[in-house]
This record gives structure tokens, C-alpha cells and sequence, in this order.
């Protein structure tokens, strides 16, 4: 069973999340951050103990990322369920593999004494890598990750990445910058499950951060319509998976 899940908010029409490979994102590229994320389907009987369980986790994720092994990290429960999809997840970022498996070690204990809860449904973990991406420093909790994945034709990926640059990119940065995001992010996968898959996510201050940047998406394509076709030109046929989640807790560095 495979989910699809980690993150980007983008309105309805706005197929921004194709591929670009790494070595396409050269311009403003950041150094790579990767993320991991696991998550699980759970029974809705037991909703209630697995949200209990992921807050265990918070006091040894907190101290990884005082430490500096981790850049951030986060737990979230779907707020749009499909009837194959995740209901709960995490996820921690590293800026080396290193941080990776040394937070995988530290939560492999809680992980083990709650085994028969997680094993009740499916589960699925992701590698991903970004060199795209911006966040405020600070502990969160009840924010908004909206995400769009896609496919990028192959040979498109420099062509998706530019128009994500020139169209997308400015609008996150301001929203950004006003409060209204807390945090963003172009993903590629470093695992690579799909080939060409890009995951964009954007977390937003709430439901209404998360209203700011639909409007502010909204007011840019009304003033420019054909803005969004270099996008939708570079994005392979019905390979857009949306998500949207409720982040429960959220640190980051």
C-alpha cells in the first residue's frame, strides 16, 4: 500500500509541484536538507492513542534539535482522509544523514512499546531532500500543512523549476515574511519512489494563513491567467496528489 504524503500549498489550479532534479536548482539553491517522514493508517477507535503516542516523542525531538542534530520537526493528523491514506504522521529534518539515523535511534524505543498500535493499518515512510525552502525559528502547534506532489515530464524539469522560481517563489517568500507561513519547501525524493516526483509544502499560521496565501495565489493568477501554463506543460497527466493536514506540533531551529 502506498501513501502520499509530505508537503506544499498551492491553489486548486496550481500543478507547482513537479521535478527538478537537484543539479536543476542550481540558482537559489540552499545547502540540501533532508527530511524523513513516517506515517500510519489508524483505526478512528484509536485516534485517541496514537496522537498520545507521537506526543511522547516531543521531549527527545525537542533536545535534537537544542542540539542541533535536527533542523525541525513536526506531527500532524490528516484533515482530508482518503480511505487508502494516512491518518497520522511525523516527520524530522537533518541537514545530514548522520541526524537522520540518530533521531531514528532515539525514538526507536518508543516506536518498539508501541508496536501493536502502529502495526493496526498501513504504513509508509519517505526520504526527501530539498534545497528550496525557508522557515521561522520558534515551537508551533495547530498549523495548517497544505501539500501538492507531482510528476515532471522528463527533459521539463529546468522549465517547471524556473516557473516555479518566477511565479511561486515570491509569493511563499512574502507570506512568509508577513507571518501568515511558517515554513516552505520544494522536495524532491532522495529515496526515490517515483521518479520525477516533487512534493511542495507550505505550513501556514493557522486556517487563516492559510486563507492569506489562497487569496494571495487567487489574486496572482486572476491578474495573470497564463502564468500557471508553463507549470501544468510540465507536469505529467493525473499525477497531482493533494494533502492536507493538521499539524499538532511543530519545532523548528
Amino acid at each position: 500500500m502506498r501513501f502520499r504524503n509530505v508537503f506544499a500549498v498551492l491553489w486548486p489550479f496550481l500543478f507547482l509541484l513537479a521535478a527538478a532534479p537537484l543539479n536543476a536548482q542550481m540558482g537559489t539553491a540552499k545547502p540540501p536538507v533532508y527530511t524523513y517522514v513516517a506515517q500510519w493508517s489508524i483505526p478512528r477507535a484509536q485516534w485517541g492513542d496514537v496522537t498520545k503516542m507521537l506526543q511522547s516523542n516531543t521531549a527527545a525531538l525537542d533536545r535534537l534539535v537544542a542540539d542541533g542534530t535536527l533542523e525541525s520537526y513536526g506531527q500532524y493528523e490528516t484533515a482530508v482522509h482518503d480511505p487508502k491514506g494516512p491518518t497520522h504522521g511525523n516527520w524530522f529534518q537533518s541537514s545530514s544523514m548522520a541526524g537522520i539515523f540518530k533521531a531514528l535511534d532515539a525514538l526507536q524505543g518508543n516506536t518498539a512499546s508501541n508496536a501493536q498500535l502502529l502495526g493496526t493499518g498501513p504504513h509508509e515512510d519517505l526520504l526527501l531532500v530539498s534545497r528550496d525552502y525557508d522557515a521561522h525559528s520558534g515551537s508551533f502547534k495547530n498549523s495548517i500543512l497544505r501539500g501538492i506532489s507531482v510528476e515532471v515530464k522528463p527533459g521539463m524539469e529546468q522549465q517547471f523549476h524556473d516557473a516555479f522560481d518566477r511565479i511561486i517563489r515570491p509569493v511563499l517568500e512574502k507570506m512568509t515574511a508577513d507571518g501568515a507561513v511558517h515554513a516552505w519547501s520544494y522536495h524532491n525524493e532522495w529515496i526515490v519512489k517515483d521518479p520525477g516526483r516533487v512534493t511542495i509544502v507550505f505550513i501556514a499560521n493557522g486556517p487563516e494563513g492559510l486563507d492569506r496565501y489562497i487569496a494571495a495565489i487567487n489574486d496572482l493568477f486572476a491578474k495573470n491567467p497564463d502564468a500557471v501554463g508553463p507549470l501544468i506543460a510540465a507536469t505529467a497527466p493525473d499525477s497531482r496528489r493533494d494533502f492536507l493536514l493538521r499539524v499538532t506540533a511543530m519545532r523548528q531551529k
